[in-house]
Parts: structure tokens; C-alpha cells; sequence
């Protein structure tokens, strides 16, 4: 970023929030498409190795820009790039006749290890699609309702001192190190 450090701080604050907006709507897209096709499927089953490899280019620039670029049109252009990229994948996964995940029969979602977490509701019908080679651990609905039910006072007890609150994520804590302290 050559000249960003010269830069006005209108300037900056205009180019921060380009960044910004732009990097929701590019997040916004790829989560929708995690959400319906499957976490990185698209991609990764693209029956056409170009569309997949301009794909990954233009991820790359995008990336790039938004890290090294000092121009907010550079990044808006290659966000979308990205967006029209994913745009293009589902089109050519729709020609090649792959269906996307069908609502309530699979969730996924990526866990810490980049492995993706497919709940399904029964592991005996679940059938893995034909090319897919995801790190993955299929679990059933019952079986993670088992695991909730063995963390059920805890749930409870959040539930009850925030009415209407919803648990995103649950990390560990390591006691013998303790918690963050965030001040």
C-alpha cells in the first residue's frame, strides 16, 4: 500500500468502509452458497477445471486486494469478480445436473480443522455424492441431540439468564490456562 499512508483521513475512512462493504457482500454470497450447495462443494465439484481454476484466480485477487490494493475500485471490482464467479459456478453445477443440498435433509458447516460437519437426519441413508472428497464427519440429528441433552443444564442455564439469546459457537476453555480476560 505505496500511498495509502498519504492518504486524507476521509479518504481512508471512505476506502475502509469500500473494503468493508465489499468484503460482507462477497462473505454474504460465499455463506449462501456454503449454506445451499455445501461447504466449498461448488468449487471443489466444478465439472469444468477452467471455471474452477478462474475461480480460484480471481479468489486470489480478490484477497489481494483487499490486503494490498490502496484503491477501493480495485477491490469492489474484484469482489465482483467473486460474487459473479460464484454466480457462474451454480450455473454450471445446475448444467451438470448436481442439486444443491435440499432444506432440512443436510446442515453443514466448517469446523476448526477445515473438516466440514454434515448433520443429517439418518446416517444409514446419508449417501456421499459421487467426486465429493471432503474431509468430512457425518453425524445424525438424534445423535446431536443426544450430545445437547448431555450439556442440557448448561444450555438451560443460559437460556434462562438471557430469554431469547442463541448460542452461535462453543469453544473450550482451558482451565488450567483460564479464560481471556478481555480488558
Amino acid at each position: 500500500m505505496k500511498n495509502r499512508f498519504m492518504a486524507s483521513k476521509p479518504q481512508l475512512a471512505e476506502f475502509d468502509q469500500t473494503v468493508a462493504a465489499t468484503a460482507e457482500t462477497v462473505d454474504a454470497v460465499a455463506r449462501e452458497m456454503d449454506s445451499k450447495w455445501g461447504v466449498n462443494r461448488l468449487l471443489r465439484s466444478c465439472p469444468d477445471a477452467g471455471l474452477r481454476e478462474r475461480m480460484e484466480r480471481q479468489l486470489q485477487k480478490f484477497n489481494a486486494a483487499i490486503w494490498e490494493s490502496d484503491d477501493a475500485a480495485t477491490v469492489r471490482a474484484h469482489g465482483t469478480g467473486v460474487v459473479k464467479g460464484w454466480q457462474a459456478l451454480e450455473r454450471a453445477a445446475v448444467a451438470a445436473g448436481m442439486e444443491p443440498l435440499t432444506a432440512g435433509r443436510e446442515i453443514e458447516t466448517t469446523m476448526d480443522d477445515g473438516s466440514v460437519l454434515v448433520i443429517v437426519p439418518s446416517v444409514e441413508r446419508y449417501v456421499r455424492r459421487p467426486g465429493d472428497d471432503r474431509a468430512m464427519i457425518v453425524i445424525a440429528a438424534d445423535a446431536v441431540a443426544q450430545l445437547l441433552r448431555q450439556q442440557s443444564e448448561t444450555v438451560k442455564a443460559v437460556m434462562r439468564e438471557f430469554p431469547g439469546a442463541a448460542i452461535e459457537s462453543v469453544r473450550p476453555i482451558d482451565w488450567s490456562k483460564g479464560d481471556d480476560i478481555p480488558f
